[in-house]
């Protein structure tokens, strides 16, 4: 192979010194060029090589535009690899050829800070304009670099790759423009909420981040996105509306709010309405009011009437407003909603007993999801799902809480003991009937909120969880409420509750 790679190396660099490209670069260029075409041979001496050679370029006088495409080829290395969060069918890159991405990606970070919005601009223009035809993982990597730079002549260029269908590209840059305070990006938010694009948590993220300086016609168009949302009979819908509704002003808010409640409790008359959508809608009462009013429209307007008036006073700190609950527990963890899914850790781990000697991990977690759904009432529907190296469905479809369900789902976890590894995304993948892509079946995904139960750290780490919550369930609106027993976990329960909006429980076994 050296023979073939050779002669190449040799033209490149006649070809580079004839046009002027520094020695350095040129070897940069050839190192990444054999890093990609075969990523097995790059090892520690290799790694050694490539920290001498970006070593020499701080000191070389190197073409800032071949630099720039340099130090992006070396920090994608690795990125054109499979990136399946289950982790089994993907050919994972190996670590010293991460490594040394990791030194290109801190290259640029560091000419990014030195140059400021002239590096900025060249990235842009260089790396991320379509029309340059770089491959898709260097242009999804120079959205990533390009957030909270906000260099102008960047901005029409981000706003072209948010809009693009490479779904990477158009996550980067987007959360590239998120919190970005100028009017053409809260322009081009408001904008892709009308086209119903699949971005309510950013956008919600990005007019919290501004809402100081939105002018009047920006908060009177995201008040209207607001109460369609809230109003709209697809409870997915309305699970969007919470984020978007925390950047409007209490004025705006509030008169949305009430006619929301008064719609979903008509709904729940009919039997079409969402416990969960219902309880969120309270919720967002309860912490600007500081009150516990309870779920009648009436009684809010009337409070709204007299905070208009002046004789009811909203709390100085809405944060610090508590939110009273005698909802259903799992562990401590409160869950508004009557459309569950339980997915539930069968790893060996789970054989463990706990303080009180009484029950093991899975005992006690069998009794405590019973527990759950006796007090949740009839009306609600479950399933619950299993993980150990991989994934056990107890039913497809939401089954009603009823004795004889209860009963058939104890049966059927007492029947299947733990043992094995911890593969919490297989559960997920039964439990949801996710795609082989990890994808989320809309039109069979009955659930609106899931329990997650797990003892410890799982075989895939956490590194999937922000890309599969961004990329899929900003369309599935799931809440995850996670679980934590015993152990120290990994950050993916936590990383997973945190990106969905649920709660995080840690119970020490």
């Amino acid at each position: 192979m050296g023979s073939v790679l050779a002669p190449a190396l040799a033209l490149l660099l006649a070809t580079a010194h004839a046009a002027g490209q520094s020695a350095p670069l040129v070897r940069l260029q050839g190192w990444v060029g054999r890093a990609r075409s075969l990523p097995r041979t790059v090892d520690e001496e290799r790694e050694e090589e490539l920290r001498a050679i970006l070593g020499e370029l701080r000191l070389a006088d190197a073409d800032p535009s071949a630099l720039t495409l340099g130090l992006i080829g070396l920090a994608s290395l690795g990125r054109e690899l499979g990136n399946d969060p289950g982790g089994a069918a993907a050919e994972k890159p190996p670590a010293p050829l991460l490594a040394s991405a990791r030194l290109g990606r801190k290259e640029l970070e560091d000419e990014l800070a030195r140059g400021g919005a002239e590096c900025a601009t060249r990235l842009a223009r260089d790396v991320l304009d379509r029309t340059r035809r770089r491959p898709p993982e260097e242009r999804v990597l120079a959205a990533e670099l390009l957030a909270d730079a906000h260099a102008p002549e960047t901005l029409a260029l981000l706003c072209a790759a948010a809009r693009e269908d490479d779904r990477d590209l158009a996550l980067a840059a987007r959360t590239a423009l998120c919190g970005w305070d100028e009017p053409r990006v809260h322009l081009f938010f408001l904008e892709e909420l009308a086209h119903h694009a699949p971005l309510t948590r950013l956008a919600g993220e990005h007019f919290q981040r501004t809402r100081a300086s939105l002018g009047d016609a920006a908060l009177t168009e995201l008040a209207r996105h607001v109460a369609q949302r809230y109003l709209s009979d697809d409870w997915r819908e309305a699970a969007g509306a919470r984020e978007l509704g925390r950047a409007l002003d209490t004025p705006r808010l509030v008169p949305i709010l009430i006619e929301a409640l008064a719609t979903w409790n008509r709904r729940g008359e009919n039997g079409k309405g969402s416990k969960r959508i219902r309880a969120e809608i309270l919720a967002e009462l309860r912490r600007i009011s500081g009150r516990a009013i309870g779920p009648v429209p009436e009684n809010w307007s009337a409070w709204w009437e007299g905070v208009q008036s002046g004789r009811n006073a909203l709390p100085e700190e809405l944060a610090a407003a508590g939110i009273e609950s005698s909802t259903a527990s799992f562990f401590g963890l409160h869950a508004f909603t009557d459309r569950v899914l339980f997915v539930v850790d069968r790893s060996g781990s789970m054989r463990t007993a706990l303080a009180t000697g009484e029950h093991s991990r899975h005992d006690e977690a069998i009794e405590q999801m019973l527990r759950f759904l006796r007090q949740s009432g009839e009306d609600t529907r479950f399933s619950v799902a299993m993980f150990n190296a991989k994934g056990y469905a107890w039913r497809s479809r939401l089954q009603p809480a009823s004795d004889g369900n209860l009963e058939l789902a104890r049966h059927w976890l007492e029947g299947n003991p733990p043992e094995g590894s911890t593969y919490l995304f297989e559960g997920l993948r039964t439990g949801l009937s996710l795609d082989s892509h990890g994808r989320i079946p809309l039109e069979r995904c009955e659930a609106d909120t899931v329990i997650v139960l797990c003892d410890g750290a799982t075989a895939e780490g956490p590194g999937w969880v922000a890309r599969w919550l961004a990329e899929e369930n900003e369309g599935a609106q799931l809440v995850f409420h996670c679980v934590l027993i015993g152990g120290e976990g990994d950050g993916t329960l936590e990383a997973l509750a945190k990106g969905s909006g649920g709660e995080f429980v840690h119970v020490q076994s």
